[in-house]
Formats: C-alpha cells, structure tokens, sequence
C-alpha cells in the first residue's frame, strides 16, 4: 500500500488502466490490417470488437468447428463484464463467438488475441508500471493485491499436482523480464517500502533526475537496487553497460519517451547519464540515498531466492533450473539474461560444499552457495524419492504464525515437508505447524541433516528454520 500510495502521487495509474491502454494502443498501432478485416466481416460490432480484445485476461481462446468449452465461455463473459465496467458494451461479440455462426471470424479473432496480448501486456504494459517491478513478468498481474497470496499459491499447486504433475515449473527463463534473483530482491520492498521512499527521494536530491519521468526515477532506484553489487568492489564498467542496454530496451518498450519506431536518442543519453550519475565514485550517491538499504535488499532477497528453490524443487511440477542461477544471478531482460555462463565457477563451487558446513555458507551468503546447497540437496532428495515427489498429493499445511508457508507432499506410506519463512526482514517466525493425521513424528531435514520431532501432530517451526537457513525439506528418518 505504500508503494502504491507513492506511486499514485507520481500520478502512475492503477496497473489495469495501464494495461487496457496498452493492449488497446498495441491494437491500434500495430495490428491495423487484422483489425480491419474483423471490422470488415462485422462493421456494427467495431468497438465491441476493440473492447473485448481489450479486456481478456488470457492470451486466447481455443473455440473450434465442435463449439465453445464452457471454460471459454466463462473467460468471454467475464471479459464481457470487465469491458461493460469500461463502458463497452460486448454481449453481441461474445455471442457471435461462442455460436459459431461465424467461425472464420471467431478464428481470427483468436488468432488476433495472443499477439495483442504480447505485444500490449508483456511488451509495453509491463514496462509502463514501476510501482514494485519484482511482479512484471509474464503470468503476474501486477494489478493484484497480494492480500490472499499464500491461498493462490496452495490452491495453484493443489491444481497442478492434481492435473499437471509433470508440468515445468520456471522461475527464471530466457523470457523473463528479470532474472529470479533480482525479482527476490526487489520483492523485499514490499516490505520495506518506506525506507524505499525515503531512499528514492534523497536519490532525486543527490541526482537530477528532472529530465526522467517519475515512472521511469522508480524503474532506476528499483532496478539499482536489484542489481547492485554485494561486491564491496561496487559497480564496474560491464554493469554500467549492461544497464545503459537494459533502460534503452525498458523504455523503447514502454513506448512513451522513446520507442522502437521513433527512438529519441537525447532522452536516452539523459537516462544513461542519470544511471552513471548514480553509479559515480564507486556508487556513492546511491549508497548514500539508500544506505543500508541496498545491503538488507540483498541479504533477504538472498533469503527469497533460497526460499523459492526450496519449494520449486520440492513442490509438484518439473523443476527448472535456468542457465546461471544454480548460483546468484543478477541478471536482466534479454540478451542481459542470456550471455556467456561461467560453469567452471559452478564446478568450483558444487565441489566445495562437500567441506563446507551451512553455518560457513551462510556467514559468506552472497557468494551463492548457500543457494546451490540447498538446490543440490532438494535435488538429491526428489531423486531419491521420484513417486512421492513427481506423483505425490500436495497438503497445504496450516501454521499459527502468517510468516510460515509449508505443505506436505504424500504417496502411500512415504512422506515430505517442506517448511520456509514468509517475510524474511521479520525475522525466523515461530508457531506451530499442524500436521495430516498419518504423518511421522520423526523428521531429518535433508537440507542441513538436522532431526526434527514432531509431537501429537503438531510441530514446531522453530526447531525446523533457523537464522542460518529459513527453509527445511524434512523427510521420515529412518
């Protein structure tokens, strides 16, 4: 709320309005030929036609010669009632299609759909939001309150462990707008978002950033502190090239100051100064707007990003490790997230876990290992159990504190729990969790080797998470 509440006095709109004109001016803009043939083949349902390619919420719909699934059906009705909100009227449309009186027109229109929604969703609307850019990518809505989060993610994985266990779960890809780690760090200002302000304002006073719009100073501070260094070498020359890159392509595609077709090479030169200007003197007027802010970005999103490989690997799905994040990688949009990876670096370093304890890795955190140790030995745990993991039921787990997510994964007689701390700026919660009737009392946590006793169904968090690792994979022990 308070970053939303801040953005707002940048006069930065609610994502959906931003969205629909986005998808609308992407339409318009680039897809004149095909919309034309629509309006041709239907001239009295040209703005319906408009307005409900606005307003659906999937990339298309898959109705063919044997009719409209009732899926379908419901998408199209709810799009219908999200345009009426607008002030589209689009009753007539959604009936054309789903009656198949015309099915070579509903076919193009499906055909249309997709591209608008990836060029105007994904390509521009995406690009246009700044107020916590960590939701910007494809398959979020940065539009949504996070306040029923924990619900959607037990009920996502219930569906997918019910319907599409062997599906691939990513959360980094050649496609993503920022890398998984970078996305850990900048969530971690959702709950620190006033320092945030705070942080964002001394940066407008230390930097002229007059000639930048107010989206675009957020996109800096945000984007800064996703990728800053925790080098104590600071930014080097590769990151402020990598950065000039990234801005030019962030703002050709937000298509507002400069874009693809019209590129205003002065307006970039003053977002590349701006970048430098933060970045001068080993990043000093950064740090000094920001202060220790850059170091807890990093440390908790550290936190997170351990968090989200912990329950990627052990949650329902095929597990996806992109190219370079088997450590901490502070990538960004392509070609940023798909140059050169350094796997001797990763060779060197799957070999030293072999001596290292989890205290030592997590005393010296920002070098990633302590992120690969616990992507090695979920790993090696899914192995050595394949039907519980791959085939397995999926429990969400009641806790007592709102910092805990947790869920059991069950097949026959075999058993997993997976516990990991919400909110890492909060602290190692506490509570208890509630177990399924049937499972064990004795638990050894595969990630650290630690045993963990359970007592009349009820654990306790805090002898599974502790300040060194907030995240447990607990298996039966023998």
């Amino acid at each position: 709320d308070t970053l939303a509440t801040a953005s707002r006095a940048d006069d930065i709109p609610p994502f959906s309005e931003i969205d629909c004109e986005a998808k609308r001016f992407v339409l318009h803009d680039l897809f004149t030929p095909e919309l034309a043939r629509l309006v041709a083949r239907h001239p009295e349902l040209e703005n319906a036609i408009v307005d409900l390619t606005v307003a659906l919420p999937v990339y298309r719909t898959y109705i063919d010669r044997r009719g409209a699934h009732d899926h379908d059906t419901a998408v199209l009705r709810d799009a219908a009632i999200s345009a009426a909100e607008a002030g589209g009227e689009t009753d007539a449309l959604v009936d054309l299609l789903v009656s198949c009186r015309d099915l070579d027109f509903t076919m193009r229109w499906q055909q249309l759909t997709g591209p608008v929604m990836a060029k105007g969703h994904e390509d521009t609307a995406l690009y246009r939001d700044a107020v916590l850019v960590s939701r910007n990518d494809v398959g979020g809505d940065p539009g949504r309150r996070p306040d029923d989060a924990l619900e959607r993610f037990h009920a996502k994985n219930v569906e997918r462990a019910r319907d599409w266990p062997h599906t691939m779960v990513a959360t980094s890809t050649h496609d993503t707008k920022r890398s998984e780690d970078v996305r850990a760090r900048i969530a971690v200002l959702s709950e620190l978002a006033a320092d945030f302000e705070t942080g964002l304002a001394r940066l407008r006073r230390e930097v002229d950033m007059r000639s930048l719009t107010p989206v675009e100073q957020r996109l800096v501070g945000q984007t800064l502190l996703g990728v800053y260094p925790a080098d104590p070498a600071g930014p080097d020359d590769e990151l402020r090239g990598r950065l000039h890159a990234y801005f030019e392509k962030a703002l050709r595609e937000a298509k507002q100051t400069t874009s693809w077709i019209e590129p205003d090479p002065q307006h970039e030169a003053a977002v590349r100064d701006v970048v430098d200007a933060c970045l001068a003197g080993n990043g000093a007027p950064l740090r000094r707007a920001f202060g220790d802010l850059i170091e807890r970005v990093a440390f908790h999103g550290a936190q997170n990003s351990i968090l989200f490989t912990a329950l990627r690997v052990a949650g329902p799905g095929v597990a996806d490790t992109y190219q370079g994040t088997e450590l901490l990688d502070l990538s960004l949009v392509d070609p940023d997230n798909r140059r050169p990876v350094d796997y001797g670096r990763r060779r060197t370093a799957l070999a030293s876990l072999r001596d290292a304890s989890v205290a030592d890795l997590a005393e010296h955190w920002a070098d990633g290992r302590l992120k690969l140790l616990v992507l090695t030995r979920a790993l090696h745990a899914r192995r050595a159990h394949p039907d519980l993991f791959v085939g397995g039921e999926y429990i969400p787990l009641p806790a007592s504190d709102d910092r805990v997510v947790a869920f059991a994964r069950r097949h026959d007689h075999d058993w997993a729990l997976a516990i990991a701390a919400r909110f890492s700026t909060r602290g190692v919660p506490n509570g208890t969790l509630t177990l399924p009737g049937g499972a064990p009392d004795h638990w050894r946590d595969a990630l650290t080797g630690a045993d963990v006793d359970a007592q009349h169904e009820k654990l306790r968090v805090s002898d599974a998470l502790g300040e060194q690792l907030r995240v447990a994979l607990l298996l039966p022990r023998p």
